[in-house]
């Protein structure tokens, strides 16, 4: 009897010892299944807000790029079309024209100078008409033009050609030329030194 009772004790406290080993694995097991929860949260939420800095990065990135691409192409249309506000014609086509003007007055060559002015050119008031190329070589072998305009047309740099809605300005304004003809590209002189616009815009 006494051994039985002995084996009995035994038993009980075999299982109260299990259970309680049950107990601590369970809890350990649970304990490090919220340890694992929360390390998975804290890296997604790390994730979570870097992902848009870098987002953000990329974005600015491609927004300075496009600006910059944008001013570069809005500067070379600038330069490639300067003188759109008064021709088709390119910036050669202009430039070219401006070189022959100034090579031909400078050298007096007053019949090629001529063949490139519109008609009428200078003004009654003035005494200085001009209807057609013929008055024009008489008036300009005649009369002629002041040294002190030659002088400032020899110094001029025709990087210096600039135009506006009237045409374009050799030396500041002493010869002007616009697009007569724009389909036909084609330049006349409007103005020479004291030979001004007739009934023009030009009359300085």
């Amino acid at each position: 009897m006494k051994r039985k009772i002995a084996t009995l004790l035994l038993m009980s406290m075999i299982c109260v010892g299990g259970t309680a080993c049950g107990s601590n694995a369970e809890s350990t097991a649970d304990t490090s299944s919220e340890v694992t929860s929360v390390e998975e949260d804290v890296v997604a939420a790390d994730v979570t807000e870097e992902t848009p800095v870098e987002e953000n990065v990329e974005e600015t990135e491609t927004e300075e790029t496009t600006a910059d691409s944008t001013d570069a192409t809005e500067e070379v249309s600038d330069e490639e079309g300067k003188y759109v506000v008064f021709t088709d014609a390119s910036n050669e086509e202009v430039e070219a024209f401006a070189k022959k003007v100034v090579d031909a007055v400078l050298a007096k060559d007053w019949e090629t100078v001529g063949d490139m002015i519109q008609y009428p050119i200078g003004t009654e008031e003035a005494n200085n008409l001009c209807n057609n190329k013929e008055e024009f070589v008489a008036y300009a072998n005649s009369t002629g033009f002041s040294e002190e305009n030659m002088t400032s047309l020899a110094a001029w740099d025709s990087a210096d050609l600039w135009a506006n809605w009237q045409g374009a300005c050799i030396d500041d304004g002493n010869i002007w030329f616009r697009d007569i003809d724009i389909e036909k590209k084609d330049f006349k002189i409007v103005s020479l030194f004291d030979l001004r616009e007739a009934g023009g815009e030009i009359t300085e």
